[in-house]
């Protein structure tokens, strides 16, 4: 495996990461600014901002767009286990297991 495969498996990883965390604070940030309470477990979260339209669709944008970045992300890293696997015969699920 190259270094830059390797560099790039990492950056994809990373990349996992922040779309997961940002994902739901914008799904969060879009509701307060909807002005829709936000629940988890049956307790209601505070509002980190107060209702406006504007904020709203940005973060609506936001988190469609980051959805769309961590699916395709997710399929190329998956894409390159399967390349790994069938074409240069190394079994990278070994390392992951």
């Amino acid at each position: 495996i190259s270094r830059i495969e390797i560099f790039l498996s990492k950056l994809g990883v990373l990349l996992f990461y922040i779309m997961i965390a940002l994902i739901p604070l914008a799904g969060y940030l879009m509701s307060n600014a909807a002005g829709y309470p936000v629940q988890v477990f049956g307790y209601e979260m505070p509002a980190l901002i107060k209702p406006h339209p504007l904020f709203s669709d940005l973060f609506y944008k936001f988190h469609i767009i980051a959805g769309y970045i961590l699916a395709v992300t997710i399929t190329i890293h998956v894409f390159f286990v399967f390349k790994h696997l069938l074409i240069n015969k190394i079994n990278l699920f070994k390392r992951i297991i």
